[in-house]
Protein backbone atom coordinates (compact mmCIF):
# COMPACT_ATOMS: atom_id res chain seq x y z
CA UNK A 1 0.00 0.00 0.00
CA UNK A 2 1.31 3.44 -0.96
CA UNK A 3 -0.36 6.67 0.16
CA UNK A 4 0.41 9.77 -1.93
CA UNK A 5 -0.24 13.38 -0.87
CA UNK A 6 0.48 15.47 -3.98
CA UNK A 7 0.39 18.90 -2.30
CA UNK A 8 0.61 19.84 1.40
CA UNK A 9 1.04 23.62 1.10
CA UNK A 10 -1.31 24.76 -1.69
CA UNK A 11 -1.45 28.39 -0.55
CA UNK A 12 2.33 28.69 -0.34
CA UNK A 13 2.76 26.90 -3.66
CA UNK A 14 0.31 29.24 -5.37
CA UNK A 15 2.17 32.27 -4.00
CA UNK A 16 5.63 30.83 -4.71
CA UNK A 17 6.41 31.00 -0.99
CA UNK A 18 7.70 28.51 1.58
CA UNK A 19 5.14 29.58 4.20
CA UNK A 20 1.41 29.00 4.20
CA UNK A 21 -1.31 31.66 4.19
CA UNK A 22 -0.88 32.09 7.97
CA UNK A 23 2.82 32.94 7.41
CA UNK A 24 3.84 29.68 9.09
CA UNK A 25 6.69 27.43 7.98
CA UNK A 26 4.85 24.10 7.90
CA UNK A 27 8.08 22.15 8.24
CA UNK A 28 8.63 23.81 11.62
CA UNK A 29 5.13 23.05 12.85
CA UNK A 30 5.30 19.35 13.65
CA UNK A 31 5.23 19.79 17.43
CA UNK A 32 2.51 22.40 17.76
CA UNK A 33 0.48 21.20 14.74
CA UNK A 34 -1.26 24.56 14.86
CA UNK A 35 -1.73 24.72 11.08
CA UNK A 36 -4.45 22.73 9.27
CA UNK A 37 -1.98 21.45 6.68
CA UNK A 38 0.60 19.99 9.07
CA UNK A 39 -2.15 18.67 11.34
CA UNK A 40 -3.83 16.93 8.40
CA UNK A 41 -0.59 15.19 7.41
CA UNK A 42 -0.14 13.91 10.96
CA UNK A 43 -3.69 12.62 11.16
CA UNK A 44 -3.06 10.74 7.91
CA UNK A 45 0.17 9.31 9.29
CA UNK A 46 -1.47 8.23 12.56
CA UNK A 47 -4.33 6.60 10.65
CA UNK A 48 -1.95 4.45 8.61
CA UNK A 49 1.30 4.30 10.65
CA UNK A 50 3.37 3.57 7.51
CA UNK A 51 6.74 1.87 7.84
CA UNK A 52 8.38 4.23 5.30
CA UNK A 53 7.70 7.90 4.56
CA UNK A 54 9.17 10.43 2.13
CA UNK A 55 8.83 14.23 2.31
CA UNK A 56 9.58 15.84 -1.08
CA UNK A 57 11.21 19.30 -1.14
CA UNK A 58 13.49 21.51 -3.20
CA UNK A 59 16.46 23.52 -1.94
CA UNK A 60 17.90 26.76 -3.30
CA UNK A 61 21.35 26.06 -4.72
CA UNK A 62 22.12 29.74 -5.34
CA UNK A 63 23.23 30.97 -1.92
CA UNK A 64 24.91 34.36 -1.46
CA UNK A 65 27.84 33.17 0.66
CA UNK A 66 28.56 30.22 -1.64
CA UNK A 67 28.42 32.47 -4.72
CA UNK A 68 30.86 34.90 -3.08
CA UNK A 69 33.30 31.99 -2.74
CA UNK A 70 32.72 31.04 -6.40
CA UNK A 71 30.48 27.98 -5.97
CA UNK A 72 26.94 26.67 -6.19
CA UNK A 73 25.71 23.56 -4.46
CA UNK A 74 25.46 21.03 -7.26
CA UNK A 75 23.76 17.90 -5.91
CA UNK A 76 20.63 17.61 -8.04
CA UNK A 77 19.00 15.33 -5.51
CA UNK A 78 19.83 14.94 -1.82
CA UNK A 79 18.23 12.26 0.33
CA UNK A 80 18.22 12.58 4.10
CA UNK A 81 17.22 10.06 6.73
CA UNK A 82 16.69 10.10 10.48
CA UNK A 83 19.53 11.01 12.85
CA UNK A 84 17.73 11.63 16.17
CA UNK A 85 19.19 9.09 18.61
CA UNK A 86 15.84 8.36 20.24
CA UNK A 87 15.00 6.47 17.07
CA UNK A 88 15.99 2.80 17.00
CA UNK A 89 19.67 2.36 16.11
CA UNK A 90 18.81 -0.41 13.65
CA UNK A 91 16.62 1.99 11.68
CA UNK A 92 19.33 4.68 11.70
CA UNK A 93 21.99 2.20 10.54
CA UNK A 94 19.81 0.71 7.79
CA UNK A 95 18.91 4.20 6.61
CA UNK A 96 22.52 5.39 6.43
CA UNK A 97 24.30 2.23 5.23
CA UNK A 98 21.74 0.58 2.93
CA UNK A 99 18.76 2.70 1.93
CA UNK A 100 20.40 6.03 1.09
CA UNK A 101 23.40 4.57 -0.82
CA UNK A 102 21.23 2.24 -2.91
CA UNK A 103 18.70 4.95 -3.74
CA UNK A 104 21.52 7.35 -4.56
CA UNK A 105 23.14 4.87 -6.93
CA UNK A 106 19.89 4.52 -8.84
CA UNK A 107 19.60 8.31 -9.15
CA UNK A 108 23.19 8.55 -10.40
CA UNK A 109 22.57 5.71 -12.88
CA UNK A 110 19.76 7.87 -14.26
CA UNK A 111 22.30 10.62 -14.92
CA UNK A 112 21.72 12.97 -11.97
CA UNK A 113 24.19 14.17 -9.36
CA UNK A 114 23.38 12.83 -5.89
CA UNK A 115 24.50 13.29 -2.30
CA UNK A 116 23.23 12.55 1.15
CA UNK A 117 21.32 15.60 2.39
CA UNK A 118 23.47 18.26 4.04
CA UNK A 119 22.83 21.79 5.26
CA UNK A 120 25.03 24.65 6.32
CA UNK A 121 28.11 26.39 4.98
CA UNK A 122 31.85 25.68 5.35
CA UNK A 123 32.68 29.39 5.12
CA UNK A 124 33.35 31.89 7.93
CA UNK A 125 33.27 29.25 10.63
CA UNK A 126 29.92 27.85 9.55
CA UNK A 127 29.04 24.19 10.02
CA UNK A 128 28.25 21.47 7.47
CA UNK A 129 26.04 18.71 8.90
CA UNK A 130 23.35 16.21 7.97
CA UNK A 131 20.37 18.51 8.43
CA UNK A 132 18.71 18.30 11.84
CA UNK A 133 17.79 16.02 14.72
CA UNK A 134 14.65 18.09 15.40
CA UNK A 135 11.30 16.36 15.84
CA UNK A 136 9.76 19.62 14.65
CA UNK A 137 10.50 18.76 11.01
CA UNK A 138 8.47 16.29 8.98
CA UNK A 139 11.12 13.59 8.70
CA UNK A 140 11.81 13.22 12.42
CA UNK A 141 8.24 13.87 13.51
CA UNK A 142 7.38 10.56 11.77
CA UNK A 143 10.74 8.92 12.38
CA UNK A 144 10.30 9.27 16.15
CA UNK A 145 7.65 6.55 15.84
CA UNK A 146 10.45 4.26 14.62
CA UNK A 147 9.59 4.80 10.99
CA UNK A 148 12.06 4.78 8.10
CA UNK A 149 11.43 8.45 7.37
CA UNK A 150 13.18 10.49 4.66
CA UNK A 151 13.35 13.87 3.00
CA UNK A 152 14.28 14.49 -0.63
CA UNK A 153 15.73 17.89 -1.53
CA UNK A 154 15.86 18.55 -5.26
CA UNK A 155 18.09 21.31 -6.61
CA UNK A 156 16.31 24.56 -7.48
CA UNK A 157 18.28 26.72 -9.92
CA UNK A 158 17.40 30.16 -8.62
CA UNK A 159 13.79 30.93 -9.51
CA UNK A 160 10.80 28.59 -9.60
CA UNK A 161 10.82 27.87 -13.34
CA UNK A 162 14.50 27.81 -14.31
CA UNK A 163 15.56 24.39 -15.64
CA UNK A 164 12.10 23.07 -14.78
CA UNK A 165 12.33 20.09 -17.15
CA UNK A 166 15.57 18.74 -15.69
CA UNK A 167 14.42 19.44 -12.13
CA UNK A 168 11.22 17.50 -12.76
CA UNK A 169 13.04 14.54 -14.26
CA UNK A 170 15.48 14.50 -11.35
CA UNK A 171 12.65 14.49 -8.82
CA UNK A 172 10.88 11.69 -10.71
CA UNK A 173 14.12 9.70 -10.70
CA UNK A 174 14.55 10.26 -6.96
CA UNK A 175 11.00 9.21 -6.10
CA UNK A 176 11.03 6.15 -8.37
CA UNK A 177 14.38 4.96 -7.04
CA UNK A 178 13.16 5.55 -3.50
CA UNK A 179 10.14 3.33 -4.19
CA UNK A 180 12.33 0.68 -5.83
CA UNK A 181 14.62 0.57 -2.79
CA UNK A 182 11.61 0.30 -0.48
CA UNK A 183 10.18 -2.57 -2.53
CA UNK A 184 13.52 -4.34 -2.88
CA UNK A 185 14.04 -4.35 0.89
CA UNK A 186 10.43 -4.82 2.02
CA UNK A 187 11.30 -8.16 3.64
CA UNK A 188 13.95 -6.38 5.72
CA UNK A 189 12.04 -3.19 6.46
CA UNK A 190 8.76 -4.64 7.76
CA UNK A 191 10.25 -6.73 10.60
CA UNK A 192 12.85 -4.03 11.34
CA UNK A 193 10.14 -1.43 11.97
CA UNK A 194 7.82 -3.84 13.77
CA UNK A 195 10.49 -4.95 16.23
CA UNK A 196 11.76 -1.40 16.76
CA UNK A 197 8.25 -0.22 17.63
CA UNK A 198 7.82 -3.10 20.06
CA UNK A 199 11.09 -2.15 21.81
CA UNK A 200 10.05 1.47 22.43
CA UNK A 201 8.45 0.65 25.77
CA UNK A 202 11.75 -0.84 26.97
CA UNK A 203 13.76 2.31 26.27
CA UNK A 204 14.31 3.76 29.71
CA UNK A 205 15.95 7.03 28.72
CA UNK A 206 14.86 9.98 26.63
CA UNK A 207 17.58 11.96 24.88
CA UNK A 208 16.25 15.50 25.12
CA UNK A 209 19.28 17.40 23.81
CA UNK A 210 21.81 16.36 21.18
CA UNK A 211 24.22 18.05 18.82
CA UNK A 212 26.44 17.40 15.79
CA UNK A 213 30.17 17.01 16.44
CA UNK A 214 33.30 16.63 14.26
CA UNK A 215 34.85 13.25 13.46
CA UNK A 216 38.65 13.21 13.52
CA UNK A 217 38.62 10.35 11.00
CA UNK A 218 36.49 12.42 8.57
CA UNK A 219 37.55 16.07 8.88
CA UNK A 220 36.09 17.10 5.49
CA UNK A 221 33.17 16.14 3.26
CA UNK A 222 33.54 15.68 -0.48
CA UNK A 223 30.53 17.36 -2.06
CA UNK A 224 29.45 18.17 -5.66
CA UNK A 225 29.70 21.86 -6.53
CA UNK A 226 29.49 24.00 -9.63
CA UNK A 227 32.67 26.10 -9.93
CA UNK A 228 31.70 29.57 -11.13
CA UNK A 229 35.33 30.42 -11.98
CA UNK A 230 35.88 27.48 -14.34
CA UNK A 231 32.18 26.98 -15.17
CA UNK A 232 32.47 23.24 -14.51
CA UNK A 233 30.80 20.59 -12.40
CA UNK A 234 33.31 19.31 -9.86
CA UNK A 235 33.69 18.24 -6.24
CA UNK A 236 35.03 20.17 -3.27
CA UNK A 237 36.20 19.06 0.17
CA UNK A 238 34.03 21.03 2.62
CA UNK A 239 35.59 21.96 5.96
CA UNK A 240 33.86 22.49 9.32
CA UNK A 241 32.16 19.13 8.77
CA UNK A 242 30.28 17.69 11.76
CA UNK A 243 28.85 14.24 10.97
CA UNK A 244 28.50 12.73 14.46
CA UNK A 245 25.37 13.10 16.57
CA UNK A 246 25.94 12.82 20.32
CA UNK A 247 23.63 13.11 23.31
CA UNK A 248 24.09 16.23 25.43
CA UNK A 249 21.31 15.71 27.99
CA UNK A 250 19.07 12.77 28.82
CA UNK A 251 16.38 12.01 31.40
CA UNK A 252 14.78 8.82 32.64
CA UNK A 253 11.32 8.33 31.24
CA UNK A 254 8.64 8.67 33.93
CA UNK A 255 5.59 6.43 34.08
CA UNK A 256 3.45 9.44 33.13
CA UNK A 257 3.17 13.21 33.15
CA UNK A 258 0.41 15.18 34.86
CA UNK A 259 -0.87 18.74 34.73
CA UNK A 260 -3.93 20.76 35.67
CA UNK A 261 -7.01 20.57 33.47
CA UNK A 262 -6.89 24.36 33.11
CA UNK A 263 -3.93 23.96 30.71
CA UNK A 264 -6.26 23.90 27.73
CA UNK A 265 -3.66 25.00 25.15
CA UNK A 266 -1.49 22.03 26.10
CA UNK A 267 -4.43 19.64 26.02
CA UNK A 268 -5.31 20.75 22.48
CA UNK A 269 -1.77 20.12 21.24
CA UNK A 270 -1.63 16.66 22.81
CA UNK A 271 -5.02 15.86 21.29
CA UNK A 272 -3.64 16.65 17.84
CA UNK A 273 -0.88 14.12 18.49
CA UNK A 274 -3.51 11.64 19.69
CA UNK A 275 -1.71 11.04 22.96
CA UNK A 276 -3.73 8.93 25.38
CA UNK A 277 -4.89 11.17 28.23
CA UNK A 278 -6.80 10.32 31.37
CA UNK A 279 -8.64 12.32 34.03
CA UNK A 280 -8.07 11.58 37.72
CA UNK A 281 -11.47 10.61 39.15
CA UNK A 282 -10.73 11.45 42.80
CA UNK A 283 -8.04 13.11 44.89
CA UNK A 284 -5.11 10.72 45.13
CA UNK A 285 -1.72 10.76 46.82
CA UNK A 286 1.17 9.96 44.48
CA UNK A 287 4.93 10.23 44.32
CA UNK A 288 5.69 13.11 41.97
CA UNK A 289 8.78 14.76 40.53
CA UNK A 290 8.48 18.51 40.09
CA UNK A 291 10.93 20.84 38.38
CA UNK A 292 11.74 24.17 40.00
CA UNK A 293 12.84 26.71 37.37
CA UNK A 294 15.93 28.46 38.74
CA UNK A 295 17.36 30.31 35.75
CA UNK A 296 16.66 30.60 32.01
CA UNK A 297 19.10 31.92 29.42
CA UNK A 298 19.23 32.03 25.65
CA UNK A 299 21.25 29.33 23.94
CA UNK A 300 21.97 27.81 20.54
CA UNK A 301 21.43 24.28 19.29
CA UNK A 302 22.10 23.39 15.64
CA UNK A 303 22.75 27.09 15.00
CA UNK A 304 19.22 27.99 16.14
CA UNK A 305 17.86 29.71 19.21
CA UNK A 306 16.87 27.62 22.20
CA UNK A 307 16.49 28.05 25.94
CA UNK A 308 19.02 26.81 28.48
CA UNK A 309 17.12 25.90 31.63
CA UNK A 310 18.77 25.59 35.03
CA UNK A 311 16.38 23.61 37.19
CA UNK A 312 16.12 21.53 40.34
CA UNK A 313 14.00 18.39 40.64
CA UNK A 314 12.13 17.71 43.87
CA UNK A 315 10.60 14.32 44.69
CA UNK A 316 7.67 14.21 47.07
CA UNK A 317 4.40 12.53 47.96
CA UNK A 318 1.58 14.89 47.21
CA UNK A 319 -2.14 14.80 46.65
CA UNK A 320 -3.20 15.32 43.05
CA UNK A 321 -6.65 16.81 42.73
CA UNK A 322 -9.57 15.16 40.98
CA UNK A 323 -9.67 16.34 37.37
CA UNK A 324 -5.87 16.33 36.96
CA UNK A 325 -4.80 15.24 33.46
CA UNK A 326 -2.57 12.13 33.26
CA UNK A 327 -0.50 11.34 30.16
CA UNK A 328 1.05 7.84 30.36
CA UNK A 329 4.41 7.36 28.64
CA UNK A 330 3.47 4.27 26.70
CA UNK A 331 2.49 3.00 23.30
CA UNK A 332 3.49 4.27 19.87
CA UNK A 333 4.23 7.79 21.12
CA UNK A 334 6.41 6.79 24.09
CA UNK A 335 9.52 8.24 22.40
CA UNK A 336 7.76 11.47 21.52
CA UNK A 337 5.95 12.38 24.75
CA UNK A 338 9.05 13.28 26.83
CA UNK A 339 10.57 15.26 23.96
CA UNK A 340 7.48 17.47 23.89
CA UNK A 341 6.90 17.82 27.64
CA UNK A 342 10.36 17.99 29.25
CA UNK A 343 11.40 21.62 29.99
CA UNK A 344 15.01 21.06 28.88
CA UNK A 345 14.06 19.45 25.58
CA UNK A 346 15.49 21.21 22.56
CA UNK A 347 12.25 20.46 20.71
CA UNK A 348 9.68 20.76 23.49
CA UNK A 349 6.67 23.02 23.78
CA UNK A 350 8.65 25.67 25.67
CA UNK A 351 11.22 25.93 22.85
CA UNK A 352 8.79 25.83 19.93
CA UNK A 353 6.81 28.66 18.42
CA UNK A 354 3.39 28.50 16.81
CA UNK A 355 1.95 31.22 14.58
CA UNK A 356 4.81 33.46 15.66
CA UNK A 357 4.20 33.11 19.39
CA UNK A 358 5.95 31.44 22.31
CA UNK A 359 2.75 29.93 23.65
CA UNK A 360 4.37 28.28 26.65
CA UNK A 361 7.06 30.76 27.67
CA UNK A 362 5.25 31.25 30.99
CA UNK A 363 6.12 27.64 31.85
CA UNK A 364 9.74 28.76 32.29
CA UNK A 365 9.12 31.50 34.85
CA UNK A 366 12.16 31.72 37.12
CA UNK A 367 11.39 30.87 40.73
CA UNK A 368 8.22 28.97 39.79
CA UNK A 369 7.42 25.28 39.39
CA UNK A 370 7.18 23.84 35.90
CA UNK A 371 3.45 23.03 35.62
CA UNK A 372 3.94 19.57 34.08
CA UNK A 373 4.85 17.02 36.77
CA UNK A 374 6.47 13.62 36.36
CA UNK A 375 4.78 10.59 37.95
CA UNK A 376 7.00 7.76 39.18
CA UNK A 377 4.20 5.18 39.07
CA UNK A 378 0.58 5.11 37.94
CA UNK A 379 -0.36 1.71 39.32
CA UNK A 380 -3.84 1.56 40.91
CA UNK A 381 -4.57 5.04 39.65
CA UNK A 382 -8.30 5.76 39.44
CA UNK A 383 -8.88 7.47 36.13
CA UNK A 384 -11.21 7.70 33.21
CA UNK A 385 -10.09 8.22 29.64
CA UNK A 386 -10.29 11.72 28.24
CA UNK A 387 -12.36 11.29 25.09
CA UNK A 388 -11.82 13.52 22.05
Amino acid sequence: MCVLVPQVNPDGSEAGERRNANDMDLNRNHVMLSEPESNAVHQLFLDWMPEVTLDVHEYNAVLTRWVEEGYLKDAEEMLGGVTNLNIDSGIIDFTRNVFIPETGKGIEDDGFRFHRYIVGSPFDGGVVRYSTTAINDGRHSFGIYNTLSFIIEGKRYGNLTNEIERRTKAQVSAILNFLKTSNRHAADILPLVKQARMRMADQGESYIQMEYFPDTDRPTLNFPVFDLNTWTHTNKDLVNYKPLVKVKTSVDKPAAYSFDASETKLIEILKRHRFSMFVLKADQQLETETYQIKHVTDGVDEEKHTYLVDLEKTVQNETLQAGTIIVPVEGAASNLIPLILEPESTWGIVATRATGKDLFSSYLTEGQSYPVKRLVSIERLKTEKLEY
